[in-house]
């Protein structure tokens, strides 16, 4: 924990730089529900709002000042905000723990931490071996000032579709089991995501689960099949197919398609860490294609874990009906028919529209007389600047 400090000079210069990320008041701020529902109002507004000068000019907090402004710890929770006490009893009783993965971006991390952040809860951070010296040095500046908030023990340099993004949840899974035994679920997240519930909302979800697991595991597409016919390694930062064939999955298991992001109970967690099928499952998947898209939706629909659904196709999960993550596929859009309402098209209009009328105002401001050419204004042949 590092010492905390009184510093005046460093806590008005902090004091400006959080203003500077507040919007102004003549703008209304745009509803997150409302916007993740659909609501049109909602959406052109927030569409407009990111065309104004106010936002682009937001001041980006750097690595430096984060490290610079996180030498005094106290002022730092105190001038972003941050949580400091459990706000219910309900939400003291249940804490969650967190991992979270990232590479670049420590101010989208550090809004992320700030909005997720209670003290009953516990965080673990997997700063990306490849991150910018500068990230993990800000990074590490911020997790000091917390208790619950650690960096992962073990770190991995994380290649697109390898193994080494699974890696790095395990690796802050084993941390987090073992740094407290108090919390009921395991979450999932990357530096760059954002809730959309508070707290409490989250933790009454988990409690609504009744011990049961949230994430997406369907019966795997024929198009995917590719993905662990072959064997894959990691050469140069990327990921390359091999001419080795795979054995099939150990235990005669069919393998499901999901997503690297899931709410999973500790027991599942447990058993993803001790049990001795999942770690030959483990050991056979990790040189697959994709693996985070395999490895936790297949797990989920295995006999004795915790939490498990039965293998058959009326079993599955889609995205949509897991409570992990709200992602909006573009080609799933369709005012009818679609799984989503299409996304800013009324404000994408709205807009054009504007900049028109924005041209056709200049050409009239800028343009010159048209002497002589009366007759042919009024018959409409160049009417723009009546």
């Amino acid at each position: 924990m590092r010492t905390e400090r009184r510093n005046n000079t460093r806590h008005a210069n902090f004091s400006q730089v959080h203003l500077w990320h507040l919007r102004p008041q003549s703008l209304r701020d745009p509803d997150t529900m409302g916007s993740s529902q659909g609501d049109r109002d909602e959406l052109k507004c927030a569409q407009i709002q990111t065309l104004t000068k106010s936002f682009r000019k937001i001041t980006r907090i750097t690595d430096e000042q984060y490290i610079k402004q996180t030498e005094d710890c106290e002022n730092f929770r105190r001038t972003r905000k941050y949580l400091l006490f459990p706000l219910s009893e309900e939400e003291k009783a249940f804490p969650v723990a967190y991992s979270i993965v990232l590479h670049h971006k420590t101010q989208n991390f550090e809004r992320l931490l700030r909005s997720i952040y209670s003290p009953q809860n516990f965080y673990c951070i997997h700063v990306d071996k490849k991150a910018p010296e500068s990230t993990r040095k800000a990074i590490s500046s911020i997790v000091s000032c917390f208790d619950n908030v650690f960096l992962a023990s073990k770190t991995e340099a994380v290649v697109y579709a390898s193994w080494s993004r699974v890696q790095a949840d395990i690796n802050c899974m084993k941390d987090l089991y073992q740094v407290s035994n108090h919390w009921k679920y395991f979450i999932n997240l990357c530096g760059q995501d954002f809730p959309i519930k508070t707290n409490l909302e989250i933790v009454r979800a988990l409690k609504a689960l009744g011990g049961a697991n949230s994430l997406e595991t369907e019966s795997t597409p024929a198009i995917k099949g590719y993905r662990w016919k072959k064997s894959y390694q990691v050469r140069n930062g990327e990921i390359w197919r091999t001419n080795q064939d795979k054995s099939p999955p150990p235990f005669g298991l069919k393998v499901f398609s999901g997503n690297t992001y899931i709410v999973v109970s500790r027991d599942f967690v447990r058993y993803v860490l001790e049990n001795p099928k999942a770690q030959v499952l483990i050991s056979w998947i990790n040189d697959t294609y994709s693996p985070d898209e395999l490895l936790w939706a297949t797990l989920q629909r295995i006999p004795g874990v915790p939490g498990f659904l039965r293998a058959h196709s009326k079993f599955d999960v889609t995205d949509i009906y897991s409570i992990s993550r709200l992602i909006k596929w573009q080609g799933h859009e369709g005012a009818v028919d679609g799984l989503y309402p299409a996304c800013l098209i009324a404000a994408g209009i709205f807009i054009i529209l504007l900049l028109a009328l924005y041209a056709i105002l200049w050409k009239c401001m800028v343009s010159p007389p048209q002497r002589g050419k009366r007759k042919r204004i009024l018959k409409g042949t160049n009417a723009t600047c009546l």
